[in-house]
């Protein structure tokens, strides 16, 4: 009985601290995702954008749900030099900078990563990447001599032509 005990406190303490990240998470007008491949729901492909006239070589990473159907649903993130004409136009390029790795852990009640995605759901990244003012990710596969890259991303419009 004790033990049955301890699993419940376990576990409301631990949908606590969830509901804590996802609060802190909301109340922020910048998202942080830490992007890791090792899961078969993520992917990351190299890909062209055409930015008014002129094609852009860029990052897409993709987050894949099933609907209720069983049908494949896709959240694409998109980072590369503009983010569109108006921004090529005025010369404004995406950030991209390097922090310590410390960063994740001292930040971690912020960075959404593949866990929070899969508990939050389709509907809740997809609410989250639309209320930031920016939304930045950070790629595990990139990070060297304990720097990260964080690059800014913008969702990428599925029904707009690429």
């Amino acid at each position: 009985m004790k033990k049955i005990i301890y699993v419940i406190v376990f576990l409301l303490n631990y949908s606590n601290i969830f509901s804590q990240n996802i609060e802190k998470i909301n109340n922020n007008n910048i998202a942080f995702i830490y992007f890791d491949k090792e899961d078969d729901n993520f992917k990351k492909t190299k890909d062209v954008f055409i930015v008014g006239k002129i094609k852009e070589y860029g990052e897409k990473y993709s987050y894949l749900f099933l609907n209720r159907y069983k049908k494949q649903i896709e959240i694409s993130l998109v980072h590369n030099k503009y983010k569109d004409f108006d921004s090529f136009d005025n010369k404004e390029e995406m950030l991209s900078f390097k922090l310590c790795k410390s960063f994740l852990k001292n930040n971690k009640d912020i960075i959404i990563n593949n866990e929070t995605i899969k508990k939050i759901g389709l509907k809740g990244l997809y609410d989250i990447i639309l209320d930031k003012q920016k939304v930045f990710l950070i790629d595990k596969s990139e990070i060297e001599n304990n720097l990260i890259l964080v690059k800014e991303v913008y969702l990428l419009d599925l029904n707009s032509e690429e």
